[in-house]
C-alpha cells in the first residue's frame, strides 16, 4: 500500500512540475526588453498559420522560442550532470564547474576562437571545448583514483588547481592573440549567456543531451550503489573504477558541448541535485527525472531575470546562477562539518 501511495505521489509531483515548466516556458515568451502581450502572440501565430508576415514573428519564432528551449535543455543537462558526478565520486559538493570541467572546456574553446580553427567549421569550437573538458576530467580521474574518489578536500582542491591552470592558459591565449574580435567573443564564454541561441544550437545541444542523458537512466542502480561507497559497490559486483570513469567522461563531454555553445553557467549542477534529494530522496531512478525538470526551471527563470534586470541591456546568465549558487555552496560546505560524503 505504501509503495502504491509513493508511486502516486511521485507521479503527481512529476505531473505538477511538468505543468509548471510548460507555464514557465509560455510566460518566458513574453519577457524581455521588448515586452510582448498575449494579443501579440496570437496575432503572430495567426499570421504564421496564414503564411503572412508579421513584424514580431522573428522575435518570437527565431529569438525567444529557441532561447527558451535551449534554457530547458541546458538547465536539465547541467543539473543531471551534477547529480551523476556527486553520486559517482560520492561527494555532495561535486559539480562540473567546481571540478574544473567547465574551465577546461573554456580553455579549449578560447584556443579555437583566438587562433582561427576554421578547418572544422562551426564545430571546431565545440570539438576543442570537448577536448579541454575531457583533459580536465582525466586529470580529476587520476587524482581521484589515488584518493579512492572519496576525499572531499582532495577532490575540491584538485578542482581549484585545474580551474587556476585553465584560467591561466585562457589568459595566456588572450595575451598572445592578435584577434581583436576573438578576444571580445571570449568574454561570452567566461560569463555564460543564452543570447546567441538559435535553432542550430537547439538541435545540436538537443541531440548531444539526448545521447548523453539516455545513458544515465539505464544505470540508476549503479549510481545508487556508488553513493554507498566504492568498497560497498565493489563487494556487490560493481566495477567501480570503470563505472566512475564512464560516468565522468559522459558528463564531461556533455558539459563541454554546453560550454562551447553557452559559455560557463556555474552552480546549476551543484544546487539542483540537493533540491531533488529533499523532494524524493537519493534513489536516482526517481531523482534524475526531478533533477532534470528542476534544472530546466532554474535556468529558464534565471535567463528570464537576466533579460529584464538591467534597463536596455542584458545580464549574462552565468552571473545570475553564480549569485544564487555561491552562497548555497558556502552553506553546504559549512553543513558538511568535515564529512567527506553524503
Amino acid at each position: 500500500m505504501k509503495k502504491i501511495l509513493a508511486r502516486k505521489t511521485y507521479s503527481q509531483m512529476i505531473t505538477t512540475l511538468v505543468i509548471i515548466l510548460f507555464i514557465s516556458m509560455i510566460t518566458s515568451l513574453f519577457i524581455g526588453q521588448l515586452r510582448l502581450s498575449f494579443t501579440d502572440f496570437t496575432e503572430v501565430l495567426t499570421a504564421s498559420l496564414n503564411h503572412t508576415a508579421h513584424p514580431l514573428a522573428r522575435v518570437i519564432w527565431h529569438i525567444r522560442l529557441p532561447r527558451i528551449i535551449l534554457a530547458v535543455i541546458v538547465g536539465a543537462s547541467l543539473a543531471v550532470s551534477g547529480s551523476v558526478m556527486q553520486a559517482c565520486i560520492q561527494n555532495p559538493l561535486a559539480d562540473p564547474y567546481l571540478l574544473g570541467v567547465s574551465a577546461g572546456a573554456t580553455t579549449g574553446a578560447t584556443f579555437a576562437l583566438l587562433f582561427g580553427v576554421t578547418v572544422l567549421g562551426r564545430f571546431g569550437t565545440s570539438i576543442f571545448a570537448f577536448l579541454g573538458g575531457i583533459a580536465a576530467t582525466l586529470t580529476i580521474l587520476k587524482i581521484g583514483a589515488r584518493s579512492s574518489f572519496q576525499q572531499l578536500t582532495t577532490i575540491i582542491l584538485a578542482g581549484v588547481v585545474i580551474n587556476a591552470i585553465c584560467q591561466a592558459l585562457t589568459s595566456l591565449f588572450i595575451y598572445l592573440s592578435s584577434n581583436v574580435s576573438g578576444v571580445k567573443n571570449v568574454s561570452f564564454w567566461t560569463m555564460g549567456s543564452l543570447a546567441n541561441a538559435s535553432w542550430f544550437s537547439v538541435l545540436f545541444l538537443g541531440l548531444s543531451s539526448l545521447v548523453a542523458l539516455s545513458y544515465f537512466p539505464k544505470h540508476t542502480k549503479t549510481l545508487n550503489l556508488l553513493m554507498m561507497g566504492s568498497e560497498t559497490a565493489s563487494t556487490l559486483g560493481i566495477q567501480t573504477e570503470k563505472q566512475q570513469q564512464r560516468f565522468m567522461i559522459v558528463t564531461a563531454g556533455l558539459t563541454a558541448v554546453i560550454v562551447s555553445q553557452c559559455g560557463i553557467i556555474a552552480f546549476v549542477g551543484l544546487i539542483v541535485p540537493h533540491m531533488s534529494r529533499v523532494l524524493v530522496g537519493v534513489n536516482h531512478q526517481k531523482m534524475l527525472h526531478i533533477t532534470a525538470i528542476l534544472g530546466a526551471l532554474l535556468l529558464l527563470w534565471s535567463d528570464s531575470l537576466a533579460r529584464v534586470i538591467i534597463p536596455n541591456g542584458e545580464l549574462p546568465i552565468g552571473i545570475i546562477t553564480s549569485l544564487i549558487g555561491a552562497p548555497i555552496f558556502m552553506h553546504l560546505l559549512i553543513k558538511q562539518k568535515g564529512r567527506d560524503s553524503f
